[in-house]
Parts: C-alpha cells; structure tokens; sequence
C-alpha cells in the first residue's frame, strides 16, 4: 500500500487493519515522500518511489522468506 493515500485512511493504518483482519497477510508500504517515514517509524518494510522492478521485486522476495 501507498503510505499517502489521500484523506481519510493513511497506509499505516490499512496495513494496522489488514494485520487485524488477517495477521498472515505480507504488508510492504510504499512512499515517494522522504519525510513521509523513517525507516525505524514503521513495522512494515518500506519501498522508496520511484522504484524499479528489481527493488520492487527485492522488497517483495524479503516479505515472503
């Protein structure tokens, strides 16, 4: 999910959501904003926009090993 989803829900909280709907579900959070978040402000892992398929593809192989 995007970190910035516009009014009303932030990322975070969907994946806060998610977690309590469905605790096995992979949550990868993305944002194109630098000061969105900190590395160490979430619990999910974090791709930084603009990304390419490789990163994209990097990022989604560490949630599923």
């Amino acid at each position: 999910s995007d970190i910035a989803l516009g009014t009303g829900v932030r990322g975070t909280e969907l994946a806060n959501r998610v977690r309590t709907r469905w605790p096995a579900l992979k949550t990868l959070l993305m944002t194109g904003y630098a000061s969105e978040v900190k590395d160490d402000d979430t619990e999910w892992p974090v791709i930084r926009k603009p990304f390419g398929r490789e990163s994209l593809a990097t990022a989604i192989d560490g949630l599923l090993t």
